[in-house]
């Protein structure tokens, strides 16, 4: 039996008993460049505790995992009973230069103690230290000394905070105007976001699945939880690049408690198996003129469900069950032309005998 199913016919007592199955939680790696280690892909509730090993990066040495883009918040394990799909972001310096944030001392032999690229310096085998040194520098066509004085330099090029080399730390001003303007979450100014990052935008979570494309794949914040309406866009704009919204990820909104109402753009192609499922208050979809697959289940279990309104005339596939534990008086709209075969496509879906498919 599933939730939302009526039992009948009854004569004497039932026992229930409950089955559950786990659920797996991603961890997308933002390399930044990069060659990811023996790290797992996923992981349960029930996992043992995960410690991260460190990915390799040509010329680079490698400064930690973190839970943000900006490096704030450093981490290096997964403890047992961790839940949530989780991103986690390589930070690199330049092999032998000073820290990622631009304040580390560069070292060197000789004239390395000098700074900037084109710069005097002398030395006698000792290496030279300070913000003018080699790599660790702030100056190009500057001049120091290597012999236990630090250089120094005016120049342009030398290793600062979030330079291209070290992908080193964004202001606090600049992350805020990206929040702002474009969503938060993956990747750096620097890299375009790799497959699998994920951000959000105005409480909707994406996850990139191409170059150009991305799925909606949840909701994400405080205020998630209370969310009646979902209006899944067209398209989206993440680090000033436009994205096509094409699918609906399996499990997207599955159990969502508050969502009422669910709109979705033309862009998309396919409900994921599940995206809905157990949305017990959920009453009302449109999908988009774009919609080829509804995956199984997709609806299941939707008992409020009384009006579905698909635009499409597209549609080829609707998987098992997917109508299943929708309100038993439901009525599907569809394109007139479609009628007929709109009918023998969702024939046999889960769905109750008084539900109805009808011309929209």
């Amino acid at each position: 039996y599933r939730a939302g199913q009526g039992i009948s016919g009854l004569s004497a007592d039932l026992v229930l008993y409950a089955c559950w199955e786990r659920e797996k939680y991603a961890i997308v790696y933002h390399l930044n460049g990069g060659v990811n280690g023996d790290n797992p892909d996923f992981f349960y509730y029930d996992s043992g505790t995960i410690t991260l090993k460190d990915p390799q990066r040509e010329g680079y040495t490698f400064a930690g995992w973190y839970l943000d883009a900006g490096y704030k918040v450093q981490i290096r394990t997964f403890a047992k009973g961790t839940i949530g799909d989780r991103n986690v972001y390589a930070r690199w310096t330049v092999a032998g230069a000073g820290s990622a944030d631009g304040s580390g001392a560069g070292t060197g032999n000789g004239s390395a103690g000098g700074s900037g690229n084109d710069g005097s310096g002398t030395g006698s085998d000792v290496a030279g230290t300070g913000n003018g040194g080699a790599a660790g520098s702030s100056g190009n066509d500057g001049s120091g000394t290597g012999s236990d004085v630090a250089g120094t330099g005016n120049g342009t090029e030398g290793e600062t905070g979030g330079s291209d080399d070290t992908q080193g730390d964004r202001s606090e001003k600049d992350d805020a105007a990206d929040k702002k303007e474009e969503g938060t979450a993956g990747g750096t100014d620097s890299f375009a976001p790799e497959k699998g990052t994920t951000f959000t935008i105005k409480g909707l979570r994406y996850r990139v699945t191409g170059k150009s494309e991305v799925a909606f794949a949840g909701l994400q914040g405080a205020k998630s939880a209370k969310l009646t309406k979902v209006s899944v866009p067209a398209t989206v704009k993440f680090r000033k690049k436009s994205y096509k919204v094409t699918s609906i990820a399996a499990r997207a909104l599955k159990n969502h408690r508050s969502v009422k109402t669910v709109s979705v753009g033309k862009n998309v192609k396919s409900i994921g198996s599940a995206a809905f499922s157990g949305c017990t208050k959920l009453s009302s979809v449109t999908t988009g003129a774009g919609l080829v697959t509804i995956g199984k289940e997709a609806f299941r279990g939707c008992k409020e469900l009384k009006t579905l309104t698909i635009k499409s005339t597209k549609l080829k596939s609707v998987g098992k069950n997917a109508f299943r534990g929708i309100h038993p008086q439901a009525r599907i709209k569809v394109p007139g032309k479609k009628l007929g075969s709109y009918k023998k496509l969702m024939k046999g879906k889960g769905q109750g005998s008084k539900v109805k498919i009808v011309k929209k």
